[in-house]
């Protein structure tokens, strides 16, 4: 089969060849059908240039000079097209490429007027020509061209000296002309050829006698000293045919070289001492060589810097006619005899510096001369006519010559200007430098905010920031960060960390007013009417990085399969994050990606962080974001201090509606939870941006979207740095009813001529003393229904109950009496943090006396759901309320519940294999039985193969538990080619609670034996596309003969002869009959002959 491909591929040249021949010069016709002389043409003074005297010789590389002279000798007015081109009769009428180098263009003149609308210029695939179409010339005319193009011919092939140099004129409709002149013979001649090798020497040791000790070099560098001595190797060969002629040899020095000797004797020196002539050198043989030596050295010093200067020497032979030039290897010469330090490059890392944070410039420093010890590197930053201010210091140890050093210099609070950032080298007193002129490079840098953002992160009457308690209405307390373009926290609008207050037109401490346009609040229900248009009188005060309050933060992370190759991104990025805690945070890690986890609960041990967050790798598809979300929100609502959300997604979630969308908006203001969300990736949806935006606007916290992972790291850096840096605010409310009305706070700020603003909301009082009460739970497992995650649990289980009671109102409350009712189907109470003052079967109670605005207790305690659980989703409602004293007239928030869902424990699923230790053939139908205790969402039956592959062969959807199901009935193919293999099953599970299981492993050998299957038995090409495979299995090796015959037992296809090795194999036909044709609809018969394996299999196809 491979031969019959050579001779296709043979053939097919041979046309192409042919098709190119034809279509370049068309055959002659007969003589009888034309003049036998239409044209005249005559080949003269072709040794204008030649060799020689009596034929046309040329060497590789000479030009060749043709004199063409044309007459016509027929009738007027015909059309001719005339082509000239350059072949080699050794190889046929191509020029053949592997004996063969030829490039020739060149020029012509003509100089009759009648051949001046010659026009045209062609070049051919196998052989290069030149070409003119003349669309007229009259009878009895002549006209002489002049062709003249350098030929330059490798001759690979020695016996091969003759190129022919032929004319064809042709007529336009490709009616070819008779007469045609000979082809001129081209004699390339074989000659000499000297090349020149010329390569320098530089002593491994210097010269201590120079002004300076450099070191060592060795043989193959490409510097050298003043005043060093170099030696330099030029050796003449001859790779021609024929012997040279004697050479005539000449070096070229370089300014400010010194010639000290040369070898061999016999060489002449010219008056400027820069050229070095040998007269009379060789001949050389054809191989043979010649080496010339020559020692100099160079003392031309510059007094400036640059000092290394690049040395070239040139050198030409001339042998005869011919001339050969050479060069050096570049040199360069010039270490100075002292270090000079140059800064090269000044970078600044940030493109529009933020007022008051660090600012890191890179500086790169070059040597240009001899070796330097410790020196030093001094950033520095000039306005105006000010003082120069240093910000930075960098000690360098050494630097070699023409080596270079990267330093970093950080501005750590440059204030808002224009500036010029200057590096400068300054060399210790025992260090004599070559050159301090260029010591210095500066750049303009502006340290500007030239985009403001103003963000209210939480606003209370009843929370305490800095010490300072607030009680509505005479404090109402907020934080806001106000930052810039680069996400930079901006500092100075409080100038100290002293408090600030403006009363009207009455200034104490010092100014804001500015700063701080306004201020005002006004009824949600009422934006058009704020309580009052500019409140007057507030306090401020500026933190940086330093929160004064514990954090809780919730990590969040998208674990799609997507995240892949950016996890490791992603991982950095949260780790970092970790590393900010203080010692009073703490931070748990959730994920998503088709489903929610709890990854790590929440914890201070920023150990067990790190390592949780490393450990993790992505799961599956599916983007549940807003499940995610709110399984965070549930996690984080009942923790103490501060409460944050960090959450980054990578895909596009699926949209819920806006009830769902708004239900975790209000989950996180009503338990002040900022939400900081990050979306990444270019395939982002504005959709998703636009409600990502929506979320952590309306809970105070800030949205923000990167390209790459890579900006991760920067961007939670970012965001840990606003969390710690913010503005206090506190003012008094000018609207003091009791009235569980909810008010907004905005906030807006000018600052160097920009402008920018925000709101946050509170909820005033419902009355004087106003406790609520909050119940949660956490469970080892959470589902999610209609969106909303469900915390569930197995019988024998813990769960972990919180209850959470805070003093919303302006009055201390005397007494308050706490009571859990606990549910049926929970016992053993553990792990109280608060021992209860009444603990029955039934219920919990616990007393507090007085508590104050703001103030808040927090009870946890552990409950096992018990085993006798006999409902497969039991609900299990834990309520906790209050008893007040004085009576809390809002009472509808002193009591709540929380929901757990329990069900049994299930035993794991159960797979019957059909019979155990069996032995199957392929062609077998094996049927698998299974048993499900518990009801199952999805199940699947896996197939393990010996080569590692991994195939699921029945699936399936809901079932009640306790069925005993029939998996598969059907057969297994061998997947290797051993003819026998052992094949292991599993059966997968996961049931209505989202719960995986397996079942236990069973296993069946799988024998080959001979048989015949198809994959159908029926085929509709046109509308299912599907593709027919005949699959045959033999135990061993066999020839086979596959055919496929119509029903009246005419063959349809042959497929030639078969080898088939034991094991399986499958041969696919495309319905493409022995002529070529499609088959239409029809019975066919597969028939299988293998030894005396016989065998024939009936299908339909379908059109």
């Amino acid at each position: 089969m491979r031969n019959d491909h050579i001779q296709a591929d043979k053939l097919m040249l041979v046309v192409i060849l042919c098709c190119s021949l034809f279509l370049l010069s068309p055959p002659v016709l007969s003589q009888s059908s034309v003049p036998a002389s239409i044209f005249s043409i005559d080949f003269y003074q072709t040794t204008i240039n030649s060799r020689s005297s009596t034929r046309a010789e040329f060497f590789p590389g000479d030009s060749v000079h043709v004199l063409l002279r044309l007459t016509n000798n027929y009738t007027d007015s015909r059309c001719i097209k005339i082509y000239y081109y350059l072949s080699n009769p050794a190889d046929g009428y191509f020029l053949n490429p592997t004996s063969d180098q030829i490039t020739y263009g060149g020029d012509f003149f003509i100089n009759t007027p009648v051949l001046d609308s010659m026009k045209t210029y062609q070049e051919g695939r196998f052989f290069q020509f030149w070409g003119w179409t003349l669309d007229t010339w009259p009878s009895g005319s002549s006209g002489t061209i002049s062709i003249k193009f350098p030929i330059d011919i490798t001759k690979r092939n020695p016996q091969t000296q003759v190129r022919n140099f032929s004319l064809r004129v042709i007529d336009c409709d490709g009616t070819p002309y008779g007469g045609e002149p000979a082809a001129m013979p081209v004699y390339i001649l074989g000659t000499s050829n000297i090349v020149v090798e010329k390569r320098h020497f530089v002593p491994e040791t210097m010269d201590h006698d120079a002004p300076f000790d450099q070191g060592q070099f060795t043989a193959d560098t490409s510097y050298a000293a003043w005043n060093q001595n170099l030696d330099y190797e030029i050796i003449l060969r001859n790779n021609g045919e024929k012997s040279s002629e004697l050479l005539t040899f000449t070096e070229v020095l370089p300014d400010g070289a010194e010639f000290l000797s040369a070898s061999p004797s016999g060489y002449t020196i010219s008056p400027d001492h820069l050229h070095i002539t040998w007269l009379a050198l060789g001949p050389l043989a054809p191989g043979e060589s010649l080496t010339i030596y020559i020692r100099l050295r160079y003392t031309d010093i510059p007094n400036s810097e640059p000092y290394l200067r690049r040395k070239i020497n040139n050198v030409t032979c001339v042998d005869g006619p011919r001339v050969t030039a050479g060069t050096d290897t570049t040199l360069w010469v010039g270490l100075a005899p002292y270090p000079d330090l140059s800064p090269v490059s000044l970078i600044q890392l940030e493109n529009t510096p933020s007022p008051g944070h660090p600012l890191t410039f890179s500086a790169e420093i070059i040597n240009l001369g001899a070796h330097c010890g410790r020196f030093h590197i001094q950033f520095y930053a000039h306005a105006n006519a000010e003082n120069d201010v240093p910000f930075d210091y960098v000690t360098v140890d050494t630097l070699e010559f023409l080596k270079t050093v990267i330093v970093s210099g950080t501005w750590q609070s440059p204030p808002m200007g224009e500036y010029q950032i200057c590096v400068w080298v300054d060399p210790e007193q025992l260090i004599t430098e070559m050159n301090e002129d260029n010591n210095t490079i500066c750049i303009l840098s502006t340290v500007a905010v030239t985009e403001l953002y103003v963000n209210v992160m939480r606003t209370g009457f009843a929370d305490t920031l800095l010490d300072k308690p607030g009680r509505f209405c005479d404090t109402i307390l907020s934080a806001i960060q106000v930052y810039d373009q680069n996400l930079n926290p901006v500092f100075g609008l409080a100038d100290t960390l002293q408090w600030r207050r403006q009363n009207e037109n009455n200034l104490l401490g010092g100014k804001v007013s500015g700063v701080w346009q306004e201020l005002k609040e006004y009824h949600s229900s009422m934006p058009q009417y704020p309580a009052d248009p500019t409140i007057r009188e507030f306090e401020v005060t500026e933190a940086r990085d330093d929160h004064r309050e514990p954090f809780s933060f919730g990590l969040v992370m998208d674990l799609n399969i997507n995240m892949t190759d950016l996890l490791d991104d992603a991982k950095r990025a949260v780790i970092m994050m970790i590393e900010k805690l203080e010692t009073q945070d703490e931070a748990a890690i959730f994920s998503f990606d088709g489903g929610i986890r709890t990854e790590l609960y929440f914890t201070p041990n920023k150990d067990v962080l790190r390592d949780q967050v490393s450990s993790l790798t992505t799961a599956s598809n599916g983007a549940a974001f807003y499940s995610g979300l709110r399984n965070a929100i549930v996690n984080i609502s009942g923790r103490q201090g501060a409460k944050f959300i960090i959450m980054y997604c990578h895909e596009n979630f699926v949209p819920v509606t806006e009830d769902e969308h708004d239900i975790i908006i209000r989950e996180a203001i009503s338990n002040n939870i900022s939400i900081y969300l990050v979306s990444l990736g270019d395939d982002i949806h504005d959709e998703t941006k636009d409600r990502m935006a929506d979320i952590a606007d309306k809970t105070n916290g800030i949205y923000l979207h990167v390209s790459s992972s890579s900006q991760m790291v920067q961007i939670y850096a970012k965001i840990a740095s606003l969390l710690r840096s913010k503005y206090y605010l506190a003012y008094s409310s000018p609207d003091c009813a009791l009235n569980c009305e909810e008010r907004v706070f905005e906030a807006k700020v000018d600052f160097a001529g920009l402008t920018a603003s925000d709101d946050g909301k509170y909820a005033a009082p419902c009355s004087e003393t106003d406790i609520q009460v909050t119940k949660t739970s956490i469970t080892d497992s959470v589902r999610i229904v209609d969106g909303i995650p469900q915390n569930i649990v197995f019988a024998g289980e813990t769960i972990h109950y919180q209850i959470r009671i805070i003093n919303r109102g302006i009055q201390s409350a005397d007494g308050v009496t706490l009571t859990d009712i606990l549910p049926e189907n929970i016992a053993l109470i553990e792990n109280l943090n608060v021992v209860p003052l009444v603990s029955s079967g039934s219920s919990l109670q616990w007393h507090f006396i007085g508590i104050a605005p703001g103030d808040q207790y927090t009870i946890t305690f552990d409950a096992v759901v018990q085993e006798n659980i006999d409902q497969t989703d039991a609900a299990i409602v834990n309520q906790a309320m209050v008893v007040v004293i004085p009576a809390d007239i809002n009472s509808t928030n002193n009591s709540d519940a929380d929901t757990v869902y329990a069900r049994m424990s299930y035993r794991a699923p159960e797979l019957f294999c059909p019979v155990s230790s069996g032995v199957y053939s392929p062609d077998d139908t094996l049927v698998f039985r299974a048993l499900s205790h518990a009801p199952l969402a999805s199940w699947e039956l896996a197939a393990y193969w010996p080569d590692g592959t991994t195939e699921v062969i029945a699936n399936g959807g809901i079932t009640a538990p306790n069925d005993t199901l029939v998996l598969y009935r059907g057969n297994i193919s061998l997947h290797g080619k051993s003819g026998r293999e052992s094949v292991s099953f599993e059966w997968h599970t996961i049931d209505i609670f989202n719960e995986s299981q397996t079942s236990q492993t069973c296993a069946a050998a799988i024998k080959a034996d001979e048989y015949l299957r198809l994959t159908h038995n029926k085929i509709e090409p046109d509308v299912s596309g599907e593709i027919f495979e005949i699959i045959i299995g033999v135990r061993s090796a066999y020839d086979l003969k596959l055919q496929i015959l119509d029903i009246s037992g005419r063959l349809v296809k042959d497929f030639g002869e078969i080898h088939q090795e034991a094991g399986e194999r499958r041969y696919r036909w495309d319905l493409i009959d022995e002529k070529g044709s499609s088959v239409g609809s029809d019975v066919f018969i597969v028939t299988l002959e293998a030894g005396t394996f016989k065998s024939w299999k009936k299908f339909v196809v379908v059109r």
